[in-house]
C-alpha cells in the first residue's frame, strides 16, 4: 500500500518588532483627573461647573463628570480622582497618523479641554496638549512598556492667555480586569488602573 504523507508547515515566529507592535496596540492611556487651580471665571451668575474634555490624536473625545460649583479650583473625587480610559486609534482598527519613528500606530497628543457646564451647551475654559511621547522620556518610560507620570498642565484660553492649571495623572499600561462582588455597583472601565495610580505616583506625591 501507498504511505500516506503528511505535510506539515514551519511554524514562523513573529519578529521581536510585530510582538512589540502587538503588546503596545493593547495598552490603553489611563487619565486621571485630580483638580484644578486658578481658573477664571466663565459665568457671569454662579460658580464654574467643570468638567474635562479629553482626546488621543483629535479622536473619540471623552467627559469626566461635572464637579458642580467646583469654582476655581475644582476636585475630582474628593481628592481621590476620577479615572477615564482612552483607546489609541490603532486599537481599534481605523488607520492611525501617528507614525513617530519606531513607535508605530502609537498615540502623539493627549488634548486636554477644560469645559464650563451650562443649561444650554458648555463654555471653554482653557486647553493643554501633552507630548505624551515626551513625558513618557521624562519618566523614563518608552510606548513598549509601562509608565505613570503626575503634573500641573498649564493652561491656555482661545487668545493663548493663562487659564489656570489642571493636576493630572497619567498611566499608559495593559487593563487588568478587576473582580467585583455582586454587590459592586462601579461601572468604571479605569478601575484597576487606578488602583496602581492611587498606591503608586500619587500615593508617593502626597507623602
Amino acid at each position: 500500500s501507498r504511505s500516506a504523507s503528511l505535510k506539515v508547515d514551519a511554524w514562523v515566529s513573529p519578529s521581536r518588532s510585530e510582538l512589540r507592535v502587538r503588546e503596545a496596540s493593547r495598552r490603553r492611556l489611563a487619565v486621571t483627573a485630580l483638580e484644578c487651580r486658578d481658573l477664571p471665571k466663565a459665568d457671569l451668575l454662579g460658580q464654574n461647573d467643570v468638567y474635562l474634555e479629553l482626546s488621543l490624536d483629535d479622536g473619540k473625545v471623552v467627559h469626566t463628570s461635572v464637579v458642580e460649583d467646583g469654582g476655581a479650583t475644582p476636585v475630582w473625587g474628593a481628592g481621590g480622582g476620577e479615572t477615564v480610559l482612552l483607546v489609541p486609534s490603532s486599537a481599534t482598527g481605523r488607520d492611525s497618523a501617528t507614525v513617530r519613528g519606531p513607535n508605530l500606530n502609537l498615540p502623539q497628543k493627549l488634548q486636554v479641554d477644560v469645559m464650563d457646564k451650562d443649561v444650554k451647551g458648555s463654555d471653554f475654559i482653557g486647553r493643554h496638549t501633552v507630548e505624551l511621547a515626551d513625558l513618557a522620556e521624562k519618566e523614563g518610560g518608552s510606548f513598549d512598556e509601562d509608565w505613570c507620570g503626575e503634573g500641573w498642565f498649564e493652561l491656555k484660553d482661545h487668545k493663548g492667555g493663562a487659564a489656570g492649571k489642571v493636576r493630572l495623572v497619567l498611566r499608559w499600561a495593559v487593563p487588568t480586569p478587576t473582580p467585583r462582588l455582586p454587590s459592586d455597583e462601579s461601572e468604571s472601565t479605569g478601575e484597576s488602573l487606578l488602583q496602581h495610580v492611587r498606591h503608586g505616583t500619587h500615593a508617593r506625591a502626597r507623602a
